[in-house]
């Protein structure tokens, strides 16, 4: 940005506790646009619970929320992945994710999505397979 002299600026902090049943997590980032002066602060917090030995619910909520240059809108969005393990390589999920803007500017934009959504709401639904090797 700017001819190199501008970035983006990304930092966060989390925690996840395992709790025996589920395992939570808060997290906490900031990201600010050093040419524009754009800032976005979010606060996350889930929990994943094991469904079966071979799979699991994550469920999660965030709240974003914009500096004044940003015209302080905001955020909230909610998602939830169900994963299934077939084996030590292999696994399916499901993960669907909701945002619904606040503000004046309302245009939701989930990350990873295609685009920007041209209302104030968006839907993402992801299927897909992983393999892992070591």
């Amino acid at each position: 940005i700017n001819k190199g002299r501008d970035g983006i600026r990304n930092y966060g902090v989390g925690a996840a506790y395992d709790f025996s049943s589920f395992i939570g997590d808060v997290l906490y980032t900031r990201t600010e646009n050093t040419y524009s002066r754009g800032v976005i602060d979010s606060y996350a917090i889930g929990a994943l619970v094991p469904v079966t030995t071979n799979s699991s619910l994550y469920a999660n909520y965030m709240y974003l929320k914009g500096n004044a240059r940003l015209n302080k809108n905001m955020a909230n969005q909610v998602g939830v992945t169900y994963d299934y393990r077939f084996n030590k390589n292999w696994d399916a999920y499901v993960s669907a994710v909701y945002q619904i803007t606040g503000g004046d500017d309302q245009s939701a934009y989930i990350s990873g999505a295609y685009g920007v959504s041209t209302d104030r709401e968006q839907s993402v639904l992801h299927v897909g397979a992983r393999f892992y090797y070591e």
